[in-house]
Order: structure tokens, then C-alpha cells, then sequence
């Protein structure tokens, strides 16, 4: 297993597809930091008024709020906790299994090979390290886009960041097994990128809710996309212990299934 990871880890390093998803995420980053200063300052605020853009007072009074609080509270809420990073690390790992299977080099490693849920814990540490570097990249972001505005946020405890970063782990290996189900079933691309939008990015769980509240119950807080947009702040351990098992459990009956289909011979 610790050969094929290596391999994996040398495969991604020379892919475009990471290093382009980051881009895009630091992209996102800082839009929102702008529409979040232009939000908080007047000079600014009034040149985009007379630009016809429409800010409420409800927006502001929001914008204001973020402002005032700490710096992984705003990363939070600007691009973690609405499943917008999940949907690009799944979207990684669902091209990263196509091109194994589309190229023959998946049929290749199970024929040398017979345990084959190595294949499937290699993604999985793969996808593990690329989110943490993700995080890690964005927070320095965060950091350098306060150093170019001038705009400090409230600071945040080395603890504070290892008690997400571990909650994002557990979220991110529940997300890429998700998707590792649905490209075992199908073998399909476009049912892999359409599994890595919809489920990180809330859809079918809010439709699924919606469904449930009709009969007078709630299952969000059970569902990966509901434990992530649900945490509160400050972070405490009996906060994150909740979506930490949430996203644990997730994970390991995913990989499990993931397990069995692997296994199956018409899988390579």
C-alpha cells in the first residue's frame, strides 16, 4: 500500500487539477473578502453604490458582524462551511480514479495486485493531504489578504485551527468515500462530478430535509453537509465531537461499501 500511495502522491504532484481547484478556491477567497470590505467600508460601500450594486442594510449589518470575528470563524463562513472546498477535493479525486480506469492503469494494479481495497485507502490518504494542504494554503491567504486591506480579523488559537482541521478531515474522508461508492457503481465521470457537486454542495441533503420536515423530523444534523454548515463558534472539544463522529461514521460505511464493489471481478 505505502508503494501505491507513493505512486499516487507522485501522480497528483505533476496533475494541473489541484494546484487549479486551489486557484479557483483562493479566488473565492478573496472575492468574498472584497464584497466584505466594500460591505464595512463607506468610501468604499458609496463607489459601489454609484456603481448600481445593491447592498441591504440586512447585508451589512451581516458583513459587519463577520468582520468583528475570528479568523477561522470567517473562513467558515466565507468558503468552508458551505461544502465549496468538499466539492473541488471530490471533484480531484473523482478525475484522479476515471483516468485509472480509463487508462488501463487501474486493471493493472489489481491484477498485480488482489487486495484491493489498498487501491481505494490510497485515494483516501491522497484526498486527506491535498484538504490539509488546501487548508493550510487558504488560512496563509487569509492572512495575506488582511496584510494587502489592512483588515484584521480577530485572532484565532493554534488550537483553533488543529480542532477544524481535524473536523475537515473528518468531513473530507466522508465526501471522497461518497463519491468513491458512486464511481464504483459507475464507473462514470459524469456521474462522479455530479455526485462531487451535489452532495458537498448541500442539494441532495436539502432536499432530502425538506422531504423529512413534511412529516415533522430533521436527519440534518446527521448528514455530513449539515454537521459542517451547523458548527458553532468558538470551538470547544464537546462542539466538534458531534460532526467529528458524524463524519467518522460516514466515512467508514462508505469505505466499507466501497470495499465490497471493489472486490467484485467486472470492477477492473
Amino acid at each position: 500500500m505505502v508503494a501505491m500511495f507513493r505512486m499516487d502522491l507522485e501522480r497528483m504532484w505533476k496533475s494541473k487539477s489541484p494546484y487549479i481547484c486551489l486557484a479557483f478556491l483562493i479566488l473565492f477567497f478573496y472575492f468574498a473578502g472584497i464584497m466584505l470590505l466594500v460591505a464595512i467600508r463607506p468610501e468604499l460601500r458609496q463607489a459601489a453604490l454609484d456603481m448600481g450594486m445593491e447592498i441591504t442594510k440586512s447585508d451589512e449589518l451581516d458583513f459587519s458582524f463577520l468582520a468583528d470575528q475570528p479568523r477561522i470563524e470567517v473562513l467558515h463562513s466565507m468558503i468552508l462551511g458551505g461544502g465549496g472546498m468538499y466539492i473541488f477535493l471530490c471533484g480531484i479525486m473523482v478525475l484522479f480514479v476515471c483516468s485509472d480506469f480509463e487508462s488501463g492503469f487501474a486493471k493493472n494494479i489489481f491484477s498485480l495486485e488482489s487486495k484491493r481495497w489498498k487501491y481505494i485507502f490510497s485515494k483516501m490518504a491522497l484526498m486527506q493531504i491535498i484538504g490539509i494542504v488546501y487548508f493550510i494554503v487558504l488560512v496563509f491567504s487569509s492572512f495575506l489578504f488582511s496584510k494587502m486591506t489592512k483588515m484584521e480579523f480577530a485572532s484565532s488559537s493554534w488550537m483553533d485551527y488543529l480542532r477544524y482541521m481535524i473536523v475537515l478531515c473528518a468531513m473530507n474522508g466522508g465526501f471522497c468515500a461518497q463519491s468513491m461508492v458512486i464511481l464504483m457503481i459507475t464507473r462514470s465521470k459524469a456521474a462522479g462530478i455530479a455526485a462531487a457537486i451535489l452532495l458537498p454542495g448541500g442539494i441532495v441533503t436539502a432536499i432530502i430535509e425538506a422531504i423529512c420536515n413534511l412529516f415533522d423530523f430533521s436527519i440534518l444534523k446527521w448528514t455530513l453537509y449539515g454537521s459542517i454548515k451547523n458548527i458553532t463558534f468558538p470551538l470547544t472539544l464537546s462542539q466538534i465531537a458531534f460532526p467529528i463522529a458524524v463524519g467518522i461514521g460516514w466515512t467508514i460505511l462508505w469505505l466499507a461499501i466501497s470495499i465490497v464493489l471493489i472486490q467484485k471481478k467486472d470492477v477492473a
